[in-house]
Order: C-alpha cells, then sequence, then structure tokens
C-alpha cells in the first residue's frame, strides 16, 4: 500500500481529512476535534498585501510605464483599473476566510472584466475556488471545475505562468487524483517561477515522504514573504515529518504574530492534537472556533 496522503479539508467544524490511497481504492477518514485522532483545520485571518516590485511585477499591471509594458508583453495588460481590482481582489484572499474569498472571487471577475487577458486574475480565481472548497463555501466539484476553467484559461493566456503551473498540480493532485502529473506541474511552476509562494507543492511532497524536500519547500515559500499569513501556515505541517517540537515553536511563533485570528488558534490546536495532547488542542481549538464567528 502507498503511503496515506493527508489532505486538509478544512471546515467550520474544525476537522480534516485522513486521505489513504492503494492502487485500487482510496478511503477516506474524517475526525472530528471530539474524537481522539489526528484533525486539525485552519479558517479566517486578516494578513497584509503584499507589496514591493516582486509581487508587483506579477500582477496584472504595475504603477511605472515601462513596467507596464514589461508586463503587457507577458500578462498582456496595461490596464491600472484591472491592477488595482485585482490587488482588492488578493487583500480579500489572504482574509482565508469564506466571506473574504467570496469578496475576493468577485474582485478578480471585475479585473478580468476590465481586461480579460490579466492571466494573473484567473489564476488567483481560480486558487479561491479551491480554498471555498476546503472552507466548505463550495461543494469539491463545482469548485473543482471552476477552479481548473481559470487556470486553464490563465494557461491559455500565458503557458509560462509558473502560478498557473502550480495551480494545476493542485487540482491535478486533489481532484483528480494525478500525483505524477501533480508533480510534473510543481516542477514546471518552480522551473518558471521560483519566487511563487505555492501552498500546495510542501504538501505534495510531505504526503509522499519527502518530508525533507517538503520542509525546504514550506521554508522556501515563508522566506518570500515571511510575515504573511497563508505562508506562514505551511510549517505547520511540520508534525508531517516527526518534528513535534519544531512545529509547536512556529505555531507559537504563528499566535505571537496573528494574536487575533482564530486561523492562530487552530494551527496551534492542530499541532498539539498531531502530538497527542489533546487538552491544549481542545483548548486552542475552542479559541479559534469562537474567534472564527462573525
Amino acid at each position: 500500500m502507498a503511503a496515506a496522503e493527508w489532505r486538509p479539508t478544512l471546515s467550520p467544524s474544525l476537522a480534516i481529512s485522513v486521505v489513504s490511497e492503494d492502487q485500487k481504492r482510496k478511503t477516506v477518514t474524517r475526525y472530528s476535534r471530539g474524537q481522539r485522532g489526528p484533525s486539525s483545520s485552519w479558517t479566517g485571518a486578516r494578513a497584509p498585501v503584499r507589496s514591493g516590485p516582486r509581487h508587483r511585477e506579477r500582477t496584472c499591471a504595475s504603477s511605472s510605464p515601462a513596467k507596464r509594458k514589461r508586463a503587457s508583453r507577458k500578462k498582456g495588460t496595461t490596464n491600472p483599473e484591472a491592477y488595482q481590482l485585482y490587488m482588492r481582489g488578493r487583500f480579500e484572499w489572504e482574509k482565508l476566510t469564506t466571506n473574504g474569498l467570496k469578496v475576493a472571487i468577485a474582485y478578480f471577475q471585475q479585473a478580468i472584466q476590465q481586461d480579460p487577458a490579466c492571466a494573473q486574475a484567473h489564476v488567483e480565481m481560480a486558487r479561491a475556488y479551491g480554498l471555498m472548497a476546503a472552507l466548505s463555501g463550495l461543494p469539491m466539484a463545482e469548485a473543482s471545475a471552476r477552479a481548473r476553467a481559470a487556470v486553464l484559461r490563465a494557461v491559455a493566456i500565458d503557458d509560462t505562468s509558473g502560478a498557473a503551473h502550480f495551480v494545476l498540480g493542485g487540482i491535478k493532485w486533489q481532484a483528480d487524483w494525478d500525483s505524477p502529473g501533480a508533480e510534473a506541474e510543481f516542477r514546471r511552476g518552480l522551473e518558471l517561477d521560483p519566487s511563487f509562494e505555492s501552498l500546495m507543492y510542501d504538501h505534495w511532497l510531505s504526503a509522499h515522504g519527502r518530508h525533507d524536500e517538503a520542509i525546504a519547500e514550506a521554508r522556501r515559500v515563508v522566506a518570500l514573504n515571511p510575515t504573511a499569513l497563508p505562508n506562514l501556515m505551511v510549517l505547520v505541517r511540520l508534525p508531517f515529518a516527526g518534528r513535534n517540537d519544531e512545529a509547536l515553536l512556529e505555531a507559537g511563533k504563528l499566535r505571537d504574530m496573528y494574536p487575533g485570528a482564530a486561523t492562530s488558534y487552530v494551527a496551534l490546536g492542530a499541532v498539539h492534537l498531531h502530538a497527542g495532547r489533546y487538552q491544549e488542542a481542545e483548548a486552542a481549538l475552542r479559541v479559534g472556533e469562537d474567534r472564527s464567528r462573525p
């Protein structure tokens, strides 16, 4: 039997799906917070919008005419309104909440209306649909179909978009159960854009027992933007490599950096639960659940 694959299914019930796969069948075992077993989830928190030359040059347009001209050759846009709408979508996206993602998708759709050739808006809309499924905001089949359509449009616009290939890799893994195809897309994405902050490749590596590579990938993502909440979340997966103490340290840093975020406490609870510290996990998860309510 192949190694077990752990795939996060985020939901208000603060639960995670543990997915085991062999050549003939796939089984999903779900552990809720009240059970004695693996569990975690992370929802809702506000994160700072990323800025700076590295990030702007990968979006729909940038601030100077010269940069917009360079971007237009790759992304096909010089539309400042599309750029502003895209950035508003990114701000909402990084909250990691169902409502934030709904607003983000609306902004990305408006950006695309302003400029249909804005490949990055298609990419981020695909990512938002994927997270909507994870947060139980959309059925998996519907979210996967919408995400796939969006990212394929991005690839059609710009096949050299590393971000698009990273996102397509996530869809192939989680929706299609195509691990070889997913790895090919992840590797292509990394080759094209080593500055893209993927939140999935490290998880794929860990699920396939390649923990050292997974940790290296996670630290690459964090180094690109060490204050972004989504990026910091990848280090909470350290327990999958048997590094519970290190994971607890990282989860504590996350909570200290974002003390008002439900996500911080849910991540901390997930680490405690993985290590069998059930009382500590229960306490942290309750705080996270309380703070995730409107």
